[in-house]
């Protein structure tokens, strides 16, 4: 019974002791959790980063400020209006003196403005407006900030009105600007802007800015924007800011550009964000923006408002798919570009397949492009989701059984068709298929 008894009491005390050594290590690895979620949830943001995010809502209060004075200056704006004591609809504001209110000290001074010759200094419209800035110019001191905006404005059917110039004044100590239109036909890069004329604006009923939040959607969404209203009104502009590889690959002449845009217009005139992704590198921000329709939108930013534009993921290869590519199998890589095949034939780019396809296999098959292009039509469908199955290889073939289905009908029938791939140098393939 003795024995019994200290086999208990020692078990016991083994128990104890190794109860707190669990506890212990439990509170210890709590610290830790602790510590670690303090890590990953951190509000803090770095410096060169919150720099960025200043510098940007500088901007976008910028353009609140341009748009108030573009309604400013629109004499059919519905605000000007309303009804009388006889119940009629008549002008009930006279825009001059809202006009005034927005124009800074310096431009009324030198140019002896009141209201009635406000005319004479201010191009007036006739219906609202949207704005598309081009470029970017400014200096600041102590809150107060001069800017020079470049763009132009478009109706609301996306038809070019013309080119605009104007100087922002903002007071960000007392969350004021003022406005100095630009009447002569000068380039953005001859405005002298100085700092010693730098001052204070003093508030008034229509002078006032509200403050804006801004982060990666609300950058990701007005570049899209921007670039959605360049594409509907401004070909030429559009096309400038094409990446420079990506338009000697895809859009060789600014007529192959156009056609792109007739083609896809209605889904362009549609486009709005739905999916983003923003990627920092040394020396730009890449933003992947991806519309309701899947189409890309993938702007490489060097500095806001200076960027150039990929329309998609297969023309051109973006460095996250090289390392990608670089860092897979054989087999891997074969998907990959399958993958762009697909991407590129739900795009309508049947040139870019057309060039991947076995030279061999080409002349046999598809002498021409017109006659793949419509192979391809009455053989697969206009928006093609596909699955993969039975890999195989034979030398340097890499085949895979592919089935093609219909993404706008989950009932479609199910196409099947063997794809056979060789690797190339680089990321480059040629391919072919059973016919």
């Amino acid at each position: 019974m003795k024995k019994v008894i200290i086999s208990l009491l020692a078990f016991c005390l083994i128990l104890c002791i190794g109860l707190l050594i669990f506890l212990n290590r439990e509170k210890d690895n709590q610290e830790n959790m602790e510590l670690e979620n303090d890590i990953i949830y951190s509000d803090k943001i770095e410096e060169s980063v919150m720099e960025k995010r200043e510098n940007l809502e500088s901007y976008y209060i910028l353009e609140q400020c341009v748009y108030a004075y573009l309604d400013s200056i629109n004499v059919n704006n519905s605000s000007y209006y309303g009804y009388n004591k006889n119940n009629e609809y008549v002008k009930i504001t006279d825009e001059n003196n809202i006009i005034y209110n927005l124009l800074s000290k310096e431009y009324i001074g030198n140019n002896n403005i009141v209201a009635g010759n406000l005319d004479n200094y201010v191009d007036k419209l006739e219906k609202k407006v949207f704005y598309v800035p081009l470029k970017t110019k400014f200096i600041e001191s102590d809150n107060l900030y001069k800017y020079a905006v470049y763009g132009y404005i478009t109706d609301i059917y996306n038809e070019y009105i013309k080119d605009i110039l104007i100087i922002v004044n903002l007071d960000f100590n007392n969350s004021t600007f003022s406005i100095e239109p630009v009447q002569e036909n000068i380039n953005i890069e001859n405005i002298e802007l100085d700092v010693n004329k730098l001052e204070s604006i003093e508030e008034n009923e229509n002078n006032k800015f509200s403050y804006i939040q801004v982060n990666d959607e609300t950058i990701s969404s007005k570049y899209l924007d921007y670039y959605k209203k360049m594409l509907l009104s401004n070909v030429t502009e559009a096309y400038e800011r094409l990446d420079e590889d990506y338009k000697k690959n895809k859009f060789e002449s600014i007529e192959l550009f156009e056609d792109y845009i007739k083609n896809n217009r209605d889904e362009i005139l549609s486009a709005s964000l739905n999916q983003y992704q923003v990627n920092e590198f040394d020396d730009y921000t890449q933003y992947i923006c991806i519309d309701q329709n899947n189409n890309y939108y993938i702007f490489k930013e060097t500095n806001f408002q200076e960027y150039t534009v990929i329309l998609d993921t297969y023309t051109i290869n973006l460095p996250q798919f090289i390392d990608k590519y670089n860092s897979s199998t054989n087999a891997e890589k074969v998907l990959l570009n399958i993958q762009k095949v697909f991407e590129a034939i739900n795009d309508g780019d049947y040139n870019y397949v057309y060039n991947k396809l076995d030279s061999t296999f080409k002349q046999n098959n598809f002498p021409t492009l017109d006659s793949f292009e419509t192979y391809i039509k009455q053989n697969f469908y206009q928006n093609n989701s596909i699955g993969y199955s039975n890999y195989q290889t034979s030398g340097d073939l890499h085949i895979y059984e592919i089935s093609i289905t219909n993404s706008d009908d989950e009932n479609s029938k199910v196409i099947t068709k063997n794809f056979i791939m060789q690797l190339k140098d680089g990321t480059d393939f040629v391919m072919s298929f059973n016919v």
